[in-house]
């Protein structure tokens, strides 16, 4: 694992989570939306700006050319993601503490997915 580009994912993944969360915590808090609601309207704008951001700073990737695959992977990670938020909602009455356990288990799953198979470069195959 290339530990720079790993920590560039932290880093810019960090800038993504606030972004998603903190639009996922107003539409509850704010707009009184259910957290499954939520979390659906959250992850397509955070998809959005999640590979505008990743894709640049992190892959080196200019253009739109993997943005097909970002979208199919950012699917199955949104699927992990409901999953994980739904256990954790049975732990947790709080749905905003509930996304903040999934989090990290989301994060991990992203890195592999994004490096191994989204952005994944014909000279580390």
């Amino acid at each position: 694992m290339d530990i720079f580009r790993f920590s560039k994912f932290i880093a810019v993944g960090m800038v993504n989570t606030l972004f998603g969360y903190a639009l996922y915590t107003a539409l509850i808090l704010w707009g009184g939306w259910r957290p499954v609601a939520a979390l659906a309207l959250a992850t397509c704008f955070g998809a959005l700006f999640n590979y505008l951001t990743a894709a640049r700073f992190v892959f080196a990737e200019r253009g739109f050319g993997r943005l097909p695959f970002f979208l199919i992977a950012y699917v199955g990670i949104y699927g992990a993601n409901m999953a994980l938020l739904t256990l954790a909602l049975t732990f947790w009455s709080s749905p905003l503490a509930a996304q903040l356990v999934a989090l990290p288990f989301v994060a991990i799953l992203s890195y592999a997915t994004m490096s191994y198979w989204v952005f994944r470069r014909q000279d580390r195959a």
